[in-house]
């Protein structure tokens, strides 16, 4: 809380990068219900303007236990992503905060360039697409780093033309 109030108090928002309490165990429905859990235990932390991510680089086998379906369809995955934004969205509600941004979720790359996030979860995201990269991973080369992210820009565009991406 204190560290909250000192970011909070010179004006500046905080990016929460949420990790589950049970992720030995994490299922699809124990996330959500861990997430609400979470803000609802710690309303105090919040302010408008910030950013709740569910878990950065999320991807469908996240999951202790997938519902069988995603392993042959991320749409199933993609409708858990809108369902997850919604339920955040009225957590925050519940107490008063309608400006905790819950739409800049990190999910991996290779899952938004081959296409496998679906409109479901494209629109709860409000067309934006968040993705990590590490530049350090090409130290020694980059060169190729440079390239590696531009294809990545390039396929991303190619696939989502009108998302806005946040890198």
């Amino acid at each position: 809380q204190e560290w909250c109030d000192a970011v909070h108090q010179t004006g500046k928002k905080i990016w929460f990068r949420f990790h589950p309490q049970n992720w030995g165990n994490l299922t699809a429905a124990g996330a959500i219900t861990d997430l609400q859990a979470y803000i609802l235990a710690n309303p105090t932390f919040f302010q408008n303007g910030d950013i709740f991510e569910f878990y950065d680089e999320s991807h469908p086998y996240l999951f202790f236990n997938p519902p069988d379906n995603w392993n042959n369809s991320t749409q199933t995955w993609s409708d858990w992503i809108a369902t997850m934004v919604a339920a955040l969205n009225t957590t925050f509600a519940s107490l008063g905060l309608s400006g905790v941004i819950t739409t800049i979720q990190s999910i991996t790359s290779s899952y938004w360039t081959q296409g496998d996030v679906k409109s479901s979860a494209i629109t709860a995201l409000n067309n934006q697409l968040c993705i990590d990269y590490y530049p350090l991973d090409f130290a020694n080369d980059p060169n190729k780093g440079v390239s590696v992210m531009l294809n990545t820009l390039y396929a991303l565009h190619a696939t989502y033309p009108t998302a806005n991406i946040i890198i």
